[in-house]
């Protein structure tokens, strides 16, 4: 099974070599969480750079962490929307997964190449002044996180969770207090190994739809193919 996965993430980092913009990687000396995403003090909206925000459809709260100047939820969204379900899972392991959201406008074609994501759907997902994230929006945070996909991935996982639990990857530093997750996706040999997240963009690379954000031990964009298509993912939102 792991032989799987593994394979699944090679084609990933593939895929980012070939359809994500050039970053300038930055040295490890360089990087300051104190600078980049200090704890205290206030954002350009006026908030906390660290604090919750209340869902004002469904009362729920979030933790949210100020990167750079950008604004992030740093859970999993937890909205029981339109085709959104929840991981069948029984144990503690699960908590924090949030819903699992499906935003291709047809599921059911599954012989097409790709498929068109459903942007009145996305556009109502998150809370009032929030959003579903762009590719250029992920990419800027992983330049700001220090440019090179291991470095930036590192410092976005989690500290208390471990990836690819049965590979031993050791969990990441979470500077930043983002919490990426091994939530992975509804397929059911990939939660717990890595954090795949949702992108708003509609771009056609090779005749595929660059549509999820892959996170582990490196950073990557996925295509929104068949393949990926037949399944629901996690989102993270960003402040408008």
């Amino acid at each position: 099974m792991m032989k799987k996965i593994d394979l699944i993430a090679l084609s990933f980092l593939m895929l980012l070599a070939a359809c994500s913009t050039d970053s300038d990687d930055s040295d490890d000396d360089s990087f300051d969480a104190s600078v980049v995403c200090p704890a205290e003090g206030t954002n350009a909206y006026g908030m906390p750079n660290r604090g919750t925000i209340v869902d004002e459809r469904d009362g729920q709260e979030y933790e949210y962490t100020t990167i750079g100047d950008q604004v992030w939820m740093a859970e999993n969204l937890n909205y029981d929307a339109e085709r959104s379900i929840v991981y069948d899972c029984n144990d503690s392991s699960c908590l924090g997964f949030g819903r699992y959201y499906y935003v291709g406008k047809d599921s059911s074609v599954n012989y097409m190449p790709y498929v068109e994501i459903n942007k009145d759907l996305m556009d109502t997902l998150c809370p009032q002044g929030w959003h579903i994230p762009s590719k250029k929006e992920w990419e800027k945070l992983f330049d700001i996180m220090g440019g090179d996909g291991y470095k930036a991935a590192t410092r976005l996982r989690s500290s208390e969770k471990t990836f690819y639990p049965d590979g031993g990857d050791p969990p990441g530093s979470d500077d930043c207090r983002f919490h990426t997750i091994p939530s992975g996706y509804t397929k059911k040999d990939v939660a717990h190994a890595a954090g795949y997240y949702l992108c708003s963009t509609q771009a056609y690379v090779g005749g595929l739809d660059i549509a999820i954000v892959y996170v582990s031990v490196g950073f990557t964009i996925q295509p929104f193919d068949s393949y990926a298509k037949r399944y629901e993912y996690p989102i993270r939102c960003i402040k408008d």
